[in-house]
């Protein structure tokens, strides 16, 4: 919990304190730590059975959200155009390959999200929430394959009619994915599991031990249900992908060699309809000669001791949609915007507060990896890198200490990042 008392942070950034505690707390922080620590273990050293951690531990942090190519921010509003059951919604075309997996990812702070597609081929997928309202945002997020090469047509909506407000959308493709595609129909007269009634189609496949194998199943008409059987019958399942109960995705690296029996089937008895589904395969990979890793501990205690010389700054302070209880704000870092002493492309916004007042600050980018800091009337700075890990994320909250006109900054991780973002501030 170090991040409680000191954060990383770019140079300028910083006075007297970083993190979440006052600098007075901040300072004892490591000897009341080790009081508290000693009060427990005399109390459960007795009851506590001790095991030697003699094995090597493995790192369990993950990798870093990848910012996505392309991205759109935009605004639902009257005027726009409008479904029949009146929700408003905005309309995105995308050039797409065949072999491509594409991942598009929708966001907003002011509506529930609904995201649909409409395949070159004609098919169509939707999706409403991906994740719960849980201070992130509602986010709707479809991982689709691309068959055949073509233009899709990607709306944005909402799901409550006449709901309106900012959103981001987000664009990935991967390229060549797949090299194998199957168009068919899974129809009553088709052979059914003895057991449970699905009706299934087989195919085989000759895998070779540690190939890199993805399987996509999806379908207009019907629950899908995927699943691969090695030669030594393990098994390898997936029913609703990402939560979309049209489509299903197995990816694995192929234990052994021979020949895989992969199962299209429907979630329920009884179901038929037409699917695609697209396989792809890379060699295994070579094995890595691993370096010994250098014990040099980056330097970060400069960057963490900066004055800030906020004195001597002239603020291009952007214009701010205001509310009584939260504001959404678009904006874009690009060539050209202010930067900080440490070259990072930066927009500042200002905003009055009420002492004591709780207030939320959420910056949300497709294209880059977040930064966020607000600076206090008397220049203490709070900031943000990332989200529960997620890097395309920054949040700050607080009951706001002092009355005044508080500075916020919108920034990247590192230099030369920019693209899109959206800015939600709650109070």
């Amino acid at each position: 919990y170090s991040n409680l008392i000191r954060q990383e942070s770019k140079g300028f950034l910083l006075t007297s304190a970083t993190g979440y505690l006052p600098k007075e707390r901040a300072d004892r922080c490591q000897d009341e730590y080790t009081d508290i620590s000693r009060s427990w273990e005399t109390l459960l050293n007795a009851y506590v059975a001790f095991k030697d951690l003699s094995e090597p531990q493995v790192d369990a942090t993950p990798e870093p959200a990848v910012a996505y190519a392309e991205s759109f921010s935009g605004t639902l509003q009257e005027g726009d155009s409008l479904y029949d059951t009146n929700e408003f919604y905005d309309q995105y075309d995308i050039d797409l390959l065949a072999g491509q997996e594409v991942v598009l990812e929708l966001t907003s702070y002011d509506f529930d999200t609904y995201l649909l597609v409409r395949t070159a081929d004609g098919a169509v997928f939707w999706k409403d929430d991906f994740t719960e309202n849980s201070g992130n945002g509602s986010v709707a997020k479809l991982d689709l394959p691309v068959p055949t090469s073509g233009t899709w047509t990607v709306e944005v909506s909402s799901y409550g009619a006449g709901d309106t407000g900012s959103y981001i959308l987000g664009i990935n493709t991967q390229d060549d994915v797949y090299q194998s595609i199957v168009d068919d129909v899974i129809k009553t007269e088709d052979t059914a599991f003895t057991e449970t009634g699905e009706f299934y189609h087989v195919y085989d496949y000759d895998f070779s031990k540690g190939e890199h194998i993805v399987i996509m199943l999806t379908s207009t008409e019907f629950d899908t249900f995927l699943y691969a059987m090695t030669p030594s019958g393990e098994y390898f399942v997936n029913d609703d992908h990402e939560n979309q109960i049209a489509v299903s995705r197995i990816e694995f690296d192929a234990p052994e060699d021979g020949t895989y029996e992969v199962y299209v089937t429907t979630h329920d008895v009884g179901e038929v309809g037409s699917y695609e589904m697209v396989m792809g395969r890379t060699a295994a990979p070579e094995p890595v000669v691993e370096t010994e890793a250098s014990t040099t501990e980056p330097n970060t205690t400069e960057a963490n001791t900066t004055e800030a010389s906020t004195t001597e700054t002239n603020y291009d302070i952007k214009d701010m949609t205001t509310s009584k209880a939260r504001s959404t704000n678009l904006g874009v870092l690009e060539a050209g915007d202010e930067t900080l002493d440490t070259g990072e492309y930066v927009d500042f916004y200002s905003i009055d507060l009420e002492q004591g007042q709780t207030v939320k600050f959420t910056l949300i980018s497709a294209d880059f990896n977040t930064y966020l800091a607000v600076m206090d009337p008397v220049g203490t700075f709070f900031e943000n890198d990332e989200l529960a890990e997620d890097s395309s994320k920054s949040q700050i909250s607080f009951n706001a200490a002092d009355a005044g006109t508080w500075l916020v900054f919108v920034t990247t991780d590192s230099v030369g990042q920019g693209g899109n973002y959206m800015l939600s501030i709650k109070k």
